[in-house]
C-alpha cells in the first residue's frame, strides 16, 4: 500500500503524526504529505498499541457453527485486539501438537494478520487423567497450558500437571472452581489450592477470569508470600451482576457466574489500584439456538472482543470517575497482559512493526452493528459508554468502522472482514 499517515492522533505524552510505510512506523513527529499518502485525519482520537486478549474461544477445530479462526479474527480487528490467546476447549480438545500447528497455520493464513497464540489442553481428552506432553505442545507453540473448560479437579493430578509445567517452563492458565459445601462451583476453595501447589512446584500459574472478591484476596496474599502467580478479569465481572440474570437471561449466563455488587466492587478496585494483571474478553460464542434454552440448559458464555475496551472502560471510570481509568484499561489490554506471557508487546516507535489501536470517545451506546463474530450472544448491547474502537492497524493492513460501528479496510489495505 502507499504510505499511511495518522495525522495528529494523542496519546501519553504524544500527539504527533505517525508515518506507516510498508507496515512500519517510518517516522513520528511532523509531517509534509508527499504524493500517493494516504493520510487518515486522526484528530481527537487516542492510539494504543494493539490490543492482546488472552482469553479467547475460537472454537476451531470441531465447533465452527458457532466461530472459526477467521471469523473470530475479524471480531478481534473489529476491537482493536491485534493478539489473542485460544483456548483448547474444542472437539477434539487441543492437546496434540498437530492441533496446534494447525491452529498456527490457520491464523497465518486467514487472521488478517492477527496474532493467534494456542493454548494447550492439560490433559487427553475430556475427564481423561493422562497429562498431555506440554514440552512437545511448547515447541509447537502453544503460549500457555490450561484446563480451561474441562477443570482438573484431582488434586494430585494438578500438582503432577503443574511441576511438569515447571520443569518445561511453561505457564499454567486455570478455570479454578471446585463444588462447595452448598455444591456451587466454589472459586477460594481452588484458587487457595492452585496458590498453595504453585508455591509447592515453582510453576508460573495464571489465575483465569476470577470473580470472587475472596478469590482476589487469596491471590494478592499468595503473591505477597512469593507465589508466581497472575490473574485475570473479565469485564462482565466487572459490570454486571447476579442481579442482572433476570434481565439477560441465558445471555447472563457465564463461568464462572456473575456474582454480587460486594465482589464486583472489590474486583474494580484492584483493577484501579493495579494489584491486576490482565482484563480478558472470555469471548465465548454460542449460536442462538443455544442461548434460547432455558437457563439451566443454555452453555455458559457471552462474547465479544468488539467492544470489552468500551465496556471495561465504563466499569473503571464508573467506579474512579477519574481520566487514569482509560490510562490503567490501555494497560490491562497491552503491557499487562503480555507480561503474564512473559513477552513484550508492539510498541509504539520507529521502526517497529505498526500494529496500532485507535479510539474515539464520546458518548454513545454498543450497538449490534460492532459485533462481526459468527455468533451475536452479547449481552452489552445497548449499554452506554464513553468510546468506541475506531481504527485497527495491522502491518500493511488497517481498518475503519464507520458511524455505525461497521467496519471496513482502508482503501488500497487489508481484507474486507
Amino acid at each position: 500500500m502507499s504510505r499511511l499517515v495518522l495525522h495528529e492522533p494523542l496519546s501519553a505524552g504524544m500527539d504527533r503524526t505517525i508515518v506507516i510505510e510498508d507496515g512500519v512506523i517510518a517516522s513520528i513527529g511532523r509531517h509534509a504529505p508527499q504524493p500517493g499518502d494516504r493520510v487518515v485525519d486522526c484528530t481527537g482520537k487516542w492510539i494504543t498499541p494493539a490490543l492482546l486478549d488472552l482469553h479467547v474461544h475460537l472454537r476451531e477445530p470441531g465447533q465452527e457453527h458457532k466461530e472459526d479462526i477467521e471469523t473470530g479474527c475479524r471480531d478481534a480487528i473489529a476491537g482493536g485486539v491485534g493478539a489473542l490467546c485460544c483456548m483448547p476447549n474444542t472437539e477434539p480438545l487441543a492437546f496434540e501438537p498437530a492441533t496446534i500447528d494447525h491452529i498456527i497455520r490457520r491464523a497465518t493464513e486467514v487472521g488478517r494478520g492477527v496474532k493467534v497464540m494456542p493454548v494447550a489442553a492439560a490433559v487427553k481428552g475430556r475427564g481423561s487423567s493422562q497429562l498431555s506432553d506440554y514440552r512437545a505442545l511448547r515447541d509447537a507453540g502453544a503460549a500457555m497450558i490450561s484446563d480451561d473448560g474441562f477443570t482438573i479437579s484431582d488434586e494430585g493430578l494438578l500438582r503432577e500437571c503443574l511441576a511438569q509445567c515447571a520443569e518445561v517452563g511453561i505457564t499454567f492458565a486455570g478455570h479454578f472452581e471446585l463444588p462447595g459445601p452448598d455444591g456451587l462451583p466454589n472459586e477460594p476453595i481452588a484458587v487457595e489450592r492452585a496458590c498453595r501447589l504453585a508455591a509447592a512446584t515453582g510453576a508460573r500459574v495464571h489465575i483465569s477470569h476470577v470473580s470472587t472478591a475472596e478469590g482476589a484476596g487469596i491471590i494478592l496474599d499468595a503473591r505477597e508470600d512469593g507465589a508466581p502467580i497472575t490473574w485475570e478479569i473479565c469485564p462482565h465481572h466487572l459490570l454486571l451482576t447476579e442481579d442482572d440474570i433476570e434481565r439477560l437471561g441465558a445471555q447472563g449466563k457465564v463461568a464462572p457466574r456473575l456474582k454480587t455488587r460486594r465482589d464486583t466492587e472489590a474486583l474494580l478496585q484492584h483493577a484501579i489500584d493495579g494489584e491486576v494483571d490482565a482484563l480478558v474478553s472470555d469471548h465465548a460464542p454460542h449460536t442462538d439456538s443455544e442461548k434460547s434454552r432455558p437457563f439451566d440448559q443454555a452453555p455458559p458464555g457471552m462474547l465479544g472482543m468488539g467492544c470489552m475496551m468500551s465496556v471495561s472502560h465504563k466499569a473503571l471510570w464508573d467506579k474512579a470517575a477519574d481520566p487514569d481509568a482509560w490510562l490503567r484499561a490501555v494497560e490491562l489490554w497491552t503491557d499487562g497482559p503480555w507480561s503474564v506471557l512473559g513477552a513484550e508487546g508492539p510498541k509504539i516507535e520507529v521502526g517497529a512493526e505498526a500494529r496500532l489501536a485507535l479510539f474515539e470517545f464520546g458518548e454513545t451506546t454498543v450497538r449490534p452493528e460492532w459485533i462481526h463474530s459468527r455468533s451475536s450472544n452479547c449481552p452489552y448491547l445497548g449499554v452506554p459508554v464513553l468510546l468506541k474502537p475506531w481504527m485497527t492497524v495491522l502491518g500493511r493492513r488497517a481498518w475503519r468502522r464507520d458511524s455505525l460501528g461497521r467496519l471496513a479496510p482502508l482503501e488500497g489495505t487489508g481484507d474486507r472482514p
